[in-house]
């Protein structure tokens, strides 16, 4: 076996490159929560089944924490958003200065969808038979109350489900008896203590519906292993197999090097050629930043953003280590939340569209810091359709082109987990903890065993014994 292809296993390598003073101020980057050894097998009828997807809806969108917008996106009282996942559909409302309340976005006169868009209003209305609800979700207007016989104005209140907010994202819980966002987001916000996503606006948020179960499409962005061969330009400037992961409750951590080209990347490669990739240049695209001779990519990388965060966050950019100014901390939440640690500006979801179990909405949204007290307004959402591309977003910058070559592979993952002949995928043991983590998780909400067989007789099974 080849160096190249002996390179996958080497845990503590992303903990060997920081020096003992980052450890000892980020004891968490340390901490070793590996899963048990051993690759893992998932059944493709757990990934793109239709079976699969009705038992989502029952045992996961309508049990599990969810983001369903930014705080900055509903900021002022009134302001409503709506919030769809598959065929349900809810309004996230700013109540009052520091309370947020999600309603059923359901007349529960006759059904009729509450509200289409988001906007402000002072109340919730019908458009049907005008029936209307404070932001708290009392009854404040019902029509001819004498014509609803055996009911009072005190049964007329707007079904409203759990609402939290960590980070400066709203989340909502439909299951009454789900436990608090706190104890479900577990040790997470000890994670980003230093990097306070509240403390960002959004300067990009694009939608886009791609041609893929919503799993597959985010099982592209929860590993590096695919880098070599999907994206072959970054492995000039990301060391895509010396990366750390670990698994805390709800939550699995990835990190890796920047300004270190792969392990796999053969040939000399320059200071200036790791900078132009981390830039994502195209090659005929003109520098944007010139490396000084003798000085390291990483140092120079470093020092760049260090400066340019000092601009919005002042002397504060002094205390950080190197590794949050240059590295990659990709997080996933349990189902579909993903946001990126230290100062990349990076946060993705993933969610069906509508109710086909065949495509699925990627959103990918930049957060940016700003100078205390001058927040500026998010930028509107940009939505693609699955004919466009991410590159139809000029917002993403050169960012753009390649969540674009992640996409390329999304029909064909499709079409090919629905023709396997083995029925199955294989995960490697390391590479892909945090989607083992997942599918650990994933099978524990849908009530199957360790094995991927249903524990209840009582539900259909997906997977042969």
């Amino acid at each position: 076996m080849s160096d190249t292809q002996n390179v996958c296993k080497r845990y503590n390598n992303f903990l060997d490159a920081l020096p003992p003073s980052t450890l000892e101020k980020l004891p968490e980057l340390g901490v070793d929560n590996r899963l048990s050894p051993g690759s893992m097998d998932v059944a493709t009828d757990e990934i793109v089944s239709r079976e699969a997807h009705e038992r989502e809806k029952e045992y996961i969108w309508t049990k599990a924490w969810q983001m369903a917008c930014r705080e900055e996106q509903i900021p002022e009282i009134g302001d409503q958003y709506v919030y769809d996942i598959c065929e349900k559909s809810y309004i996230v409302v700013r109540s009052s200065e520091n309370e947020f309340r999600a309603f059923v976005n359901s007349c529960p006169h006759r059904g009729r969808q509450l509200r289409e868009y988001n906007g402000n209003a002072s109340q919730i209305r019908c458009g049907f038979h005008s029936l209307t609800w404070s932001l708290e979700g009392d009854i404040k207007h019902l029509p001819c109350l004498n014509e609803f016989t055996r009911r009072g104005k005190e049964d007329w209140r707007l079904p409203q489900v759990k609402t939290g907010t960590w980070g400066g994202f709203v989340f909502i819980n439909p299951d009454p008896e789900a436990e608090s966002l706190e104890s479900y987001l577990g040790e997470l916000p000890e994670h980003f203590k230093r990097w306070k996503l509240e403390d960002r606006y959004i300067v990009a948020h694009v939608q886009k519906i791609c041609p893929t179960n919503w799993k597959v499409a985010q099982e592209a962005f929860m590993e590096s292993f695919h880098v070599t061969t999907t994206h072959p330009q970054a492995t000039l400037v990301q060391n895509n197999l010396d990366v750390k992961g670990d698994v805390f409750g709800n939550f699995s951590r990835q990190m890796s090097l920047l300004a270190t080209p792969s392990p796999q990347k053969r040939g000399d490669v320059s200071n200036q050629d790791v900078v132009d990739a981390a830039l994502n240049l195209l090659p005929d695209e003109e520098k944007i930043l010139e490396v000084p001779d003798g000085v390291p990519a990483r140092q120079f990388m470093a020092d760049s953003q260090r400066e340019r965060l000092r601009a919005t966050i002042g002397d504060r950019a002094d205390e950080l280590e190197e590794t949050e100014l240059v590295d990659i901390f990709y997080y996933t939440v349990f189902p579909n939340f993903h946001p990126w640690g230290a100062f990349n500006e990076l946060t993705y979801r993933f969610r069906p569209n509508g109710d086909d179990h065949r495509t699925s909405i990627m959103e990918v949204y930049y957060l940016q810091t700003f100078k205390e007290g001058e927040r500026p307004a998010p930028r509107p959402t940009t939505h693609l359709s699955i004919d466009q591309w991410f590159s139809e977003a000029p917002e993403l910058g050169n960012l753009a082109w390649v969540f674009d070559q992640d996409v390329l592979n999304f029909p064909a993952m499709q079409r090919g987990l629905e023709s396997s002949a083995t029925g199955k995928i294989v995960l490697t043991e390391y590479q892909e903890i945090k989607i083992r983590h997942f599918y650990e998780l994933y099978r524990k909400w849908l009530g199957y065993d360790a094995a991927g067989v249903d524990v209840d007789t009582s539900r259909p099974r997906l997977v042969a014994g």
